[in-house]
């Protein structure tokens, strides 16, 4: 039996684990990455990346390694059963968060570059074939019992644990947490093609079809991924087999340019624990929410999970922040998770209805609709709402309730400097805190002895000028003008999740951030 101590225990190294493990391998904080596999999964289940996610990769330096794995800004259509076009997806370019709305990428492409990119830490240990068994916590820590491929048994005292371990999770099981919310009535047939041609009509495409609902999606490397509703009473194993794939596909490919490389029937669920944290034992990803996947937002759901609690750990564990700032994990994420399993239904039951008159009203209104440019407009914005306006109402942040900003994810806009050059937002105020001065310089205003603590954890100070104005950078597109033009903010404190801590002027900023600090046991 051996014993090791570690600051934090990951269950599972899929892509939400092995992102809490770069989140707190980029801190400095001793990690234990438990895997029970012999190996990296190589199952592509998610294909789809939010700008969010693209933005928490930016932060860590892994989108260089990570390029050949993602498709950028995907595009496509809803048709009906005519071949009609409901509504498009047309968001190809940047958006406020510095990348496309929809990106197409190769999962087990990411979990490999992941894993390897872990090398840059030596604080972060990844161990296969080693299998939780028990766990108990105290208030001074987490025992786990784990045991490994030849039997023998390990015991870890960690300070402490994270469950990413899926939708059967051992962790949630001990804990004895329960989930909520319902699965969706009908099987899904999922399969993974590779393509000598692809077509190209459109990146992605939803069948709204009540004969039988559909969908495809280009990924990475000539892959596409297709998604078909298996009817009541109809039998999973049969939808398995070569002919009835081919029969499906067939309308849409020459099956003599396509390799079926991967099939499985799945259920989908809209459920979400009813805790994500119990002690020093949290849960994150699947473990914690499954969404279906019609908004293509469960893996992202994770990763945003991953972003909000690494930075929050490594706090607690390196400036022994108070127990409080991990309790927001919970009130600041679960909320969001079950609004995006409320969007990921919602457009199921547009997507899905097999009653010719449910889809015929469907159909009506969505013509309606589209004679209404301004009205489809809002209703095409609607459907990203909830993954780029981002805030919580509840949580690490100052006067949440009197400010508006505090609380509220601050985007990510395109700055240009004097030298004719430009860079996102995050490449400027680093991957920790940050405090940006609009049309003012923090170091100027903020007194000394208040920032000197802000200094001490690498705290970046940022001036931003309005387009045509001087100073080295500007923010043409006019975001912070916007944002502070109600406010009588001039700068803003940002959490290394891109989350705004408090909004304040020089009037005011010892105040904020005194209070801020406190929060982080500063």
């Amino acid at each position: 039996m051996t014993d090791t101590t570690t600051s934090v225990v990951i269950v599972g190294a899929g892509p939400v684990g092995l992102m809490l493990a770069h989140q707190l391998g980029s801190a400095g904080v001793a990690t234990t990455v438990l895997e029970l596999a012999a190996e990296l999964s190589d199952e592509p289940r998610a294909v789809v990346l939010d700008p969010e996610s693209l933005r928490s990769l930016q932060g860590l330096d892994l989108l260089p390694a990570l390029q050949d794995e993602i498709l950028f800004g995907v595009t496509g259509d809803y048709l009906n059963g005519a071949g009609e076009v409901l509504f498009e997806i047309n968001d190809a370019e940047p958006g406020p968060l510095g990348y496309p709305n929809l990106n197409g990428f190769n999962q087990p492409g990411l979990v490999r570059i992941l894993a390897a990119e872990l090398s840059r830490y030596d604080c972060v240990q990844l161990l296969f074939q080693h299998e939780l068994e028990a766990f108990s916590q105290s208030d001074e820590g987490v025992e786990l019992r784990v045991r490994d491929a030849a039997g023998d048994e390990h015991r870890f005292s960690a300070d402490y644990l994270v469950g990413c371990d899926g939708g059967r999770s051992t962790v949630r099981a001990g804990l004895g947490v329960k989930m909520q919310g319902e699965s969706n009535p009908q099987p899904w047939l999922v399969i993974d093609t590779r393509e000598k041609n692809y077509d190209g009509e459109a990146s992605v495409r939803f069948y709204c079809d009540p004969a039988r609902p559909g969908m495809f999606i280009q990924t990475p490397h000539d892959n596409r991924r297709w998604e078909w509703m298996l009817l009541p009473g109809e039998d999973r194993e049969q939808f398995l087999q070569d002919d009835t794939i081919n029969e499906l596909i067939a309308p849409f490919v020459n099956l003599d340019e396509v390799e079926i490389y991967r099939r499985r029937v799945y259920d989908f669920h809209a459920i979400i624990a009813d805790k994500f944290q119990q002690g020093r034992v949290f849960l994150a990803g699947d473990a914690a929410h499954m969404t279906p996947p019609f908004a293509g937002q469960g893996l992202n759901s994770g990763l945003r999970d991953a972003a909000n609690l690494g930075w929050k750990l490594a706090a607690c564990i390196q400036w022994s922040a108070p127990t409080s700032l991990l309790e927001s994990y919970e009130s600041e994420r679960w909320q969001h998770a079950q609004e995006l399993i409320n969007v990921a239904v919602q457009l199921g039951n547009d997507i899905q209805p097999i009653d010719p008159d449910l889809a015929a009203v469907r159909d009506a209104g969505f013509a309606a609709l589209r004679q209404q440019p301004e009205a489809m407009e809002e209703f095409q914005d609607a459907i990203f709402k909830p993954m780029l306006d981002r805030y919580f109402a509840h949580g690490a942040a100052v006067d949440i309730a009197a400010d508006a900003l505090s609380g509220r994810m601050v985007f990510q806009p395109l700055l240009s400097a004097r030298d004719g050059s430009s860079s996102l937002l995050d490449e400027v105020a680093g991957p920790g805190f940050s405090i940006i001065g609009y049309n003012c310089d923090p170091a100027e205003l903020i007194p000394a002895d208040v920032l000197a603590p802000w200094l001490a954890h690498d705290t970046s100070l940022v001036r931003i000028e309005g387009a045509g104005s001087g100073g080295d950078l500007h923010d043409d597109a006019g975001y912070f003008a916007e944002i502070l033009a109600d406010s009588d903010a001039s700068m803003l404190l940002i959490r290394p999740d891109r989350f705004c801590m408090a909004s304040f002027n020089d009037d005011n900023a010892t105040d904020k951030l005194a209070r801020a600090a406190a929060m982080l046991g500063f």
